[in-house]
């Protein structure tokens, strides 16, 4: 599997913004809007140590940032040859991150995603109900079955093992990235600049812990 080096961070690399040597701390970054942070260690309890890559993208649909940030990983995951994780974090309430496995479960988080962070941040948001008045809109023939898959059991254990990965991971702010145990990366800003740089950024340390062969 050959790893493919994008635009961002080849104009990364032309700048010397980020050197791709053995060396383990994070690339500097300009940006304000960006926090990168090494673990001395692969968090406590995770398997993050078997030399997998493992990109995990935590967020909350109530987070300012988290938005159009989903949106972007979205995108940078489409030109990958990689998996990312997508974990919606509750603290204090698991009805978004249960919402947020009904529309994965159905195929409905890519079109029905933005709808619901633009609901939730305009205070429209009325509940379940929009979901499937959406869906239905959409013409999906799921759009029934998104308030069962709310409360079962498998929306449940979907939103303790996201709460779970989070606290391995030591997110405490959101959204985040994580990369196999080795970077944690804060996203506070999402301005095309801060974008731009931070694209650069995830590409640099995705080919430090799997190099390119």
């Amino acid at each position: 599997m050959r790893y493919r080096l994008h635009k961002p961070l080849l104009f990364a690399l032309a700048l010397g913004l980020f050197s791709l040597n053995t060396q383990a701390s994070c690339p500097a970054v300009r940006s304000e809007g960006i926090s990168c942070h090494e673990y001395a260690s692969p968090p406590k309890g995770s398997t993050w140590s078997d030399g997998e890559l493992r990109v995990n993208f935590f967020f909350m649909y109530t987070s300012p940032h988290s938005g159009p940030l989903e949106k972007f990983t979205r995108d940078w995951h489409n030109k990958q040859n990689f998996a990312v994780g997508m974990y919606h974090v509750s603290w204090g309430g698991s009805e978004f991150a249960r919402t947020h496995y009904a529309l994965v479960k159905h195929g409905l988080a890519g079109s029905l995603n933005q709808r619901l962070f633009d609901a939730i941040r305009s205070k429209t948001y009325r509940g379940q109900d929009d979901l499937v008045a959406w869906a239905t809109a959409e013409g999906s023939a799921r759009a029934g079955l998104l308030k069962v898959a709310v409360d079962s059991q498998q929306a449940h254990d979907y939103a303790n093992l996201a709460e779970r990965m989070a606290q391995l991971s030591e997110v405490d702010t959101v959204p985040a990235f994580t990369i196999s145990g080795k970077y944690r990366v804060t996203v506070l800003k999402t301005d095309p600049t801060t974008l731009s740089e931070l694209e650069a950024l995830l590409d640099a340390l995705v080919v430090r812990v799997w190099p390119a062969h």
